[in-house]
This record gives structure tokens, C-alpha cells and sequence, in this order.
């Protein structure tokens, strides 16, 4: 088995699968069964929907269980006697401890991997730049939580990920869309807003793709790729028409399409201009595009966080 605590929208449930199957592929073969915890996600949903739900369903994805468990229940139940262990000291210290970002955990998480404890705290990023999976690990059962936003992950199943990861469907209405997108040198723009707006302490962390941004990476688009299509996508779509001036083809996604239908035509683009989103990000990543051109900001969140999702081989934009 391999347990994973899976928390946020469509964009974050997607790291959670992948680690999960890179996992999965790496120590059993392909032959565990998945587990997810989404009592969090549901507790959402419950609260506010905005998106939280299982997004996961609508995608041609490996069989998996939802059961309504907590991580450390789990452990004590299946795991092993060193899972056991080590997570109860981990457990007590991240409630004893008031520094999440203190060094002991930079080096616990390091012995939790070495035993098939996959946990990371969201804060440790410089834990995430280093952490790779270990070569070998024979364990009955792995467990996972935390923000494992990193390609070089799971890239090694990167063609089971491009089929898994296809929706399970489409919407008729954008055939004519998705056709231009298809066979035109598309640019897809995605214009994350949302929350990253409309909540004032989101905003100061996380609102860093404004107009100037797009602007500069449009014109870096353009000198780069001969006749571009832009194709734009966003949480709020008027707002784009109304705020961002395009010279030349530039075509709108409705703003009112499932996430999966979006990550549809997004990924069928052959450039990007992405946001600092995981959304945006996981639309270049299933890109077969083998020539495609990135266009990121250089920071993912203030202040000046480098996150791992900030490819070497993207245009990174400076972000004053």
C-alpha cells in the first residue's frame, strides 16, 4: 500500500498522485495499492466547494481508494515497528516544537524517507530542492504527506503519468478550440486570480503575476515563436479581456469548463506563460510539445521563494 494524505485542488491532488506512483512504480512494481486520505479536502468542500473536491476522478487514473483515516492512525495500524517509532517522535515534536523551520526536522524528514515516511512540512524548501527518493527500500507499506512538488520525482514514469493523467473526457463544445489549438503555434496563458486576489493575506504572499508580468512574457513569446495564437485561461476571464491587450489572435477559454476540461485544452498548447500556480504548471508538464517554450515568473511566492517548480529550461521573468 502506498497511504497519502492529499490536501488542496486539482493542481496539488496531481503532485500527490504522481509522488504516489512514482513510489508505487519504483518499490513494488506497480503492484501497491493506492490510498488516499481526503478528509481534508472534503472538509473544504464542505466549508466553501471553491474547487475542493476529488479532482482526481475525472482522470484515466490507476485504481485508488478515499478512506476517512488519519495519517498516524494508519501508521500505528499497518506500518511497521520502525514506521511506528519514527513517526510517533516525529508527531510529538512537530506538536512540542514552535519552529517548524528548525533544523531538526530538516534532518528528521531525511530519516523518515529512508523508511518509507515520505513527510514533509510545507515550510521546508530547501529540504524538497534535495530530497530524492532512495535508490532501493523493501517496505510492506509507504506513506506520504507533504508538498512533493518537484518533476525530477516522478519524471522517470513520465509516459504512464501522460496517459493516467488524460481526462476522461471532453466538452463538444470546444472542438473548434481545441482543433485551433491542435494546429496553430498556440501560446497558452494562464491567469491565476481568485484567492491570490480576493484574500488579503493570500494576496501579499502569493499576487505576483500582474499585468506587467504577462506583458514582458508576451513579448518574450513573441520573439521567440513566428505567428503565436494566444489562447487565454483564467478564474476570471473578464477580467483578462478587460486588462490584458493582445495584438494579433487571441481566443478565450469560456472561464466556465471543469478542471479537467481545462487541463484538456491547456496541455494541448505548444508554448506556455504560466502563473505561479500548480494548475498552470501541471498544463506545461503534460505538454508533448518536445519543443515547447516555458515562460515563468522567477519567484513562485514572496519573498523571494525559489520553489523546485521553477524549471532551469523555463524563461523565468524577474519579479520586482
Amino acid at each position: 500500500m502506498v497511504f497519502t494524505y492529499v490536501n488542496g485542488r486539482c493542481g496539488n491532488q496531481l503532485f500527490y498522485y504522481a509522488i504516489s506512483r512514482a513510489i508505487d512504480e519504483k518499490y513494488t512494481g506497480g503492484c501497491s495499492e493506492l490510498v488516499f486520505d481526503e478528509r481534508q479536502v472534503n472538509i473544504l468542500h464542505t466549508k466553501d466547494g471553491d474547487g475542493f473536491e476529488d479532482s482526481l476522478n475525472y482522470f484515466s487514473t490507476k485504481k485508488y481508494l478515499t478512506v476517512d483515516e488519519s495519517l498516524l492512525k494508519v501508521i500505528l495500524k499497518t506500518g511497521d515497528l520502525s514506521q511506528k517509532l519514527l513517526y510517533g517522535v516525529y508527531s510529538i515534536a512537530f506538536h512540542v516544537m514552535k519552529d517548524k523551520r528548525s533544523g531538526f526536522f530538516m534532518h528528521f524528514n531525511s530519516i523518515l524517507w529512508k523508511h518509507g515516511l515520505f513527510i514533509m512540512h510545507p515550510f521546508h524548501t530547501e529540504a524538497l530542492k534535495n530530497f530524492r527518493l532512495p535508490d532501493q527500500m523493501k517496505k510492506k507499506n509507504y506513506y506520504v504527506a507533504g508538498p512533493f512538488e518537484k518533476s525530477s520525482l516522478f519524471n522517470d514514469i513520465r509516459q504512464q503519468l501522460l496517459e493516467e493523467l488524460s481526462s476522461k473526457k471532453e466538452v463538444l463544445a470546444n472542438r473548434e478550440l481545441y482543433n485551433t489549438i491542435c494546429n496553430t503555434n498556440s501560446v497558452c496563458i494562464s491567469i491565476r486570480r481568485g484567492d491570490y486576489e480576493s484574500n488579503a493575506k493570500a494576496r501579499k504572499t502569493f499576487s505576483i503575476c500582474d499585468k506587467t508580468y504577462f506583458e514582458r512574457s508576451i513579448a518574450e513569446i513573441r520573439n521567440r515563436v513566428e505567428n503565436p495564437v494566444f489562447i487565454m485561461f483564467s478564474d476570471d476571464i473578464e477580467w483578462v479581456k478587460k486588462n490584458i491587450d493582445i495584438e494579433g489572435v487571441v481566443l478565450y477559454e469560456t472561464g466556465i469548463d471543469p478542471v479537467w476540461e481545462k487541463l484538456r485544452l491547456m496541455s494541448g498548447c505548444k508554448h506556455f506563460i504560466i502563473s505561479n500556480s500548480t494548475f498552470s504548471w501541471w498544463a506545461q508538464w503534460l505538454s508533448r510539445n518536445e519543443e515547447k517554450i516555458v515562460v515563468s515568473p522567477d519567484i513562485w511566492y514572496r519573498p523571494n521563494v525559489k520553489w523546485p517548480l521553477l524549471e532551469k529550461s523555463f524563461i523565468q521573468i524577474p519579479i520586482n
